[in-house]
């Protein structure tokens, strides 16, 4: 969002993947308390499926934002590589922590009764 609130120092490529990857991380996040739900509430397929599909929505935008790194020789001085390593790390960071309780509840899963 910090890039796309300055749009005006990015070339047109660089604001549609930017745009691209907002529409696969909003609802990544929203799956993300979705699962959260499910598994308090014991729907731990539920949660599996949720954190899955996060999951992918993550992996979708990442191809875009390597590409951005070099690609755009239009943009600003360091200012979009800064922020797309931003952007990359808390990629990376998310999907890792996604991880933890997607592979708990995998085997919570595969041991309670069906």
């Amino acid at each position: 969002m910090k890039l796309l609130n300055n749009s005006d120092k990015l070339s047109s490529d660089t604001q549609q993947a930017l745009s691209d990857c907002n529409d696969h991380f909003i609802p990544a996040i929203e799956l993300i308390d979705d699962a959260v739900d499910s598994t308090v509430n014991g729907a731990f397929n539920d949660a599996i499926n949720y954190y899955s599909i996060a999951i992918t929505d993550f992996e979708v935008c990442y191809p875009r934002l390597k590409a951005m790194r070099t690609a755009n020789s239009v943009d600003v001085d360091d200012y979009v590589d800064n922020h797309i390593a931003e952007v990359a790390n808390a990629r990376n960071a998310l999907v890792k922590f996604i991880h933890i309780p997607l592979d708990i509840l995998k085997v919570v899963a595969a041991s309670s009764p069906h």
